[in-house]
């Protein structure tokens, strides 16, 4: 897949700003539910922060493709 610096550039902003959106949305959730016992409220973490890391990882994967062409 051959992808030019600006869209690499466009595509690393976007996935470092739903990755800061998911991470504020995953520690809202559990204290919105009310009811939920803390096994599920520790899923719920452990989930978020596991999709936000992969975010992370990618939008700076995606930043390094943009910085080498």
């Amino acid at each position: 897949m051959i992808l030019d610096s600006k869209l690499a550039g466009i595509l690393s902003s976007f996935c470092a700003d739903i990755a800061k959106a998911y991470f504020v949305a995953t520690f809202v959730t559990p204290s919105l539910s009310g009811t939920s016992t803390w096994w599920e409220i520790l899923l719920i973490l452990t989930k978020g922060l596991v999709f936000v890391i992969v975010l992370i990882a990618l939008s700076w994967q995606l930043a390094k493709l943009e910085e080498t062409k």
